[in-house]
């Protein structure tokens, strides 16, 4: 949308790319006075097809973008240079303001504010965005895995053997939520900087969050089908677990009844250490990330501090364990225990892939029939 003319606006469209000879014909092409005095439902008609619209002014571009959003084409998206057209950036899903003048008073209207006048960070700030919602998803999934195991472990116990003592103590939840959600959504960022793109350019990009939203990504769900897959598998997992070892552990491994409490204990916070290797995986084969983590020895030494990350978590295990042997009711564990733990908790890694082979080989069977 520009303020020259007809022929003017034609030429530049052309040579930028944004229009091709053969789409000249098609409508593509328009006067801004010509949309402005369609009917309403002509002008949300032919809203999409537009590649150019000359002679335009900032009420242009608002009708445009209400235009759009009326024909509910998809996700919005609307830049600007001037402070003049601020009101298409705040009735659009996305609004971008390029350029350092006015930069201030922009970011009350625009989400997204790209200070060096940069058209072509444009792609990055869509790869940005991907990283940030990579890096949520994952977070989620690990705190309702965790929760949700912890929860439904307990409330099965209670309903079958409500004399029995309860299996994790609240000391022990806020521990692993602790170490979780400070040392896990640590790790996840690391690994996500390990292997993001190399044309992302963070202090180019200034996020804008003084604007809240209503919508997030057009209606699609915060859990995906992938994270809900995930999460009902690990869950199930662990809460079996945790079963398992509170009702046969003792017959089982032959242990005290405090031994066992202390190796439950033990057995969940790596359950969620497994749970991070296997985010870590998924992020690693996403399709934005994948191939970057051999590109640069920056990328290395960030995946290695990733490693160290879990390192750390899995010593404070340790020197917690040891430190609560002396202070209360715990007991040490053994290398037998330790042993067992690992083991027990490791299982999470071909449990996921197995369910992931039989969801792709579900889906493939479906599709299948379909086309039979």
């Amino acid at each position: 949308m520009v303020d020259e003319d007809l022929h003017t606006a034609r030429l530049m469209a052309l040579n930028s790319g944004i229009l091709r000879i053969e789409e000249d014909l098609q409508g593509a092409i328009i006067e801004a006075a010509e949309f402005r005095s369609s009917l309403k439902e002509a002008q949300i008609s032919m809203s999409h097809k537009i590649k150019v619209l000359a002679n335009s002014t900032p009420a242009d571009k608002l009708l445009l973008v209400h235009c759009l959003r009326a024909n509910n084409c998809g996700l919005v998206a609307a830049t600007c240079t001037c402070i003049r057209d601020l009101p298409s950036l705040k009735e659009a899903d996305v609004g971008i303001f390029i350029g350092e003048n006015c930069a201030d008073l922009a970011k009350e209207d625009a989400d997204i504010t790209v200070v060096d006048s940069n058209f072509g960070m444009i792609p990055a700030i869509l790869i940005l965005g991907r990283y940030v919602c990579t890096n949520i998803d994952k977070f989620i999934q690990l705190q309702l895995i965790l929760n949700i195991s912890a929860f439904t472990s307990s409330f099965i116990l209670i309903i079958f053997n409500p004399a029995s003592e309860e299996q994790l103590t609240p000391f022990q939840l806020l521990w692993v939520n602790l170490i979780m959600e400070v040392l896990g959504a640590l790790f996840l960022a690391i690994i996500t900087s390990a292997v993001k793109p190399e044309s992302l350019e963070f202090h180019q990009v200034m996020m804008n969050c003084s604007k809240p939203t209503t919508n997030y990504g057009t209606g699609a769900p915060i859990i995906t089908k992938n994270m809900l897959m995930n999460i009902a598998v690990q869950s199930m997992f662990q809460v079996t677990l945790l079963l398992i070892l509170s009702m046969k552990g003792r017959v089982i491994f032959r242990l005290d009844e405090t031994l066992l409490r202390t190796m439950i204990f033990n057995s969940y916070v790596l359950c969620q250490v497994f749970v991070l290797i296997i985010s870590a995986i998924e992020i690693t084969k996403t399709s934005i990330f994948k191939g970057n983590i051999r590109r640069n020895q920056w990328r290395k030494c960030f995946f290695v501090a990733g490693v160290v990350i879990v390192g750390i978590t899995v010593a404070l295990q340790v020197i917690l364990i040891q430190i609560m042997s002396k202070i209360a009711h715990w007991k040490k564990l053994g290398m037998k225990q330790w042993s067992i733990s690992i083991g027990t908790a490791a299982l999470s890694l071909p449990i996921h892939y197995a369910a992931k082979l039989l969801s792709n080989s579900f889906q493939s069977f479906l599709i299948m029939c379909v086309r039979m």
